[in-house]
């Protein structure tokens, strides 16, 4: 089932899905997992998600475990359109 949580933000602003949003999505999963709970709880305007989407990579630091923030933090400096991509591509060789 389609989630706007899981949605990457291009998605949720009416643009075609692509591959790159499908890694968007998954970094967001990802996210959720190591963090135990939903970087966006309680969001449920999509503009609120957007923006939120946009600063994810600068709230990791309060949502991960210090080791996954650090590895985190470093992708997002390599991407700044799509960082949950560079998140996502950084901590899988980790787990």
């Amino acid at each position: 089932m389609w989630s706007p949580a899981y949605a990457a933000p291009e998605v949720l602003e009416g643009s075609e899905n692509t591959p790159r949003s499908d890694l968007a999505s998954l970094g967001y999963v990802l996210v959720e997992m190591l963090a135990g709970q939903s970087p966006f709880a309680g969001l449920t305007i999509y503009r609120e998600l957007v923006d939120a989407k946009a600063v994810l990579d600068k709230r990791l630091p309060e949502l991960l475990p210090p080791e996954a923030a650090d590895v985190g933090r470093k992708g997002a400096a390599d991407s700044h359109r799509q960082p949950n991509t560079m998140i996502f591509a950084r901590l899988v060789p980790r787990i």
